[in-house]
């Protein structure tokens, strides 16, 4: 994995535990671009490009959710709070899901983490993936479907009657 500064100048690079983990330090003050390049996930290569923009020193996840929100901020001009704010709405969430499953030991109902992780392929659909939720956050039609190897959820509401009836 690498650390950037703002400007694009490396900061420093390590390799990851067994575990995924990784420590660096850095000797400048965040914020901080952090790229991690393959991997394994679940004993599995993992072959895609990971970004996540750090506003912290202490603790920095790279995950596809921090991806898009990299590529909302390369790519079309947002800053790292709005665009998290942007894909945390859309998508029904209030943190990254993917690392909510591991720290919960289970994904949000919200987000369907196995439909998203088989869509992404091992990486290898990563990009298609990323492309796919930035074109669906911003469209601001209501009526927009999420893209294939998205998880679309509906929210319903019951309303019992007097009667009992729904």
């Amino acid at each position: 994995m690498s650390v950037y500064a703002p400007d694009g100048r490396l900061l420093g690079q390590t390799t990851t535990g067994a575990d995924g983990h990784y420590h660096l330090t850095v000797h400048a003050p965040p914020p901080y671009r952090v790229a991690v390049q393959g991997g394994v996930l679940d004993e599995v290569p993992y072959a895609a490009a990971l970004h996540a923009d750090c506003d912290s020193g202490v603790d920095c996840n790279v995950t596809p959710f921090t991806t898009t929100i990299a590529r909302l901020v390369d790519e079309h001009g947002f800053n790292v709070g709005d665009a998290h704010a942007l894909l945390s709405n859309k998508l029904s969430v209030d943190e990254d899901p993917f690392v909510s499953a591991l720290v919960d030991g289970e994904p949000q109902p919200e987000f369907d983490l196995d439909q998203v992780r088989e869509f992404i392929d091992g990486g290898e659909r990563l990009d298609a993936w990323v492309a796919g939720i930035v074109d669906w956050v911003r469209d601001d039609s209501s009526d927009s479907e999420p893209p294939l190897g998205i998880a679309g959820t509906v929210a319903v509401t019951a309303n019992a009657s007097s009667g009992g009836s729904i």
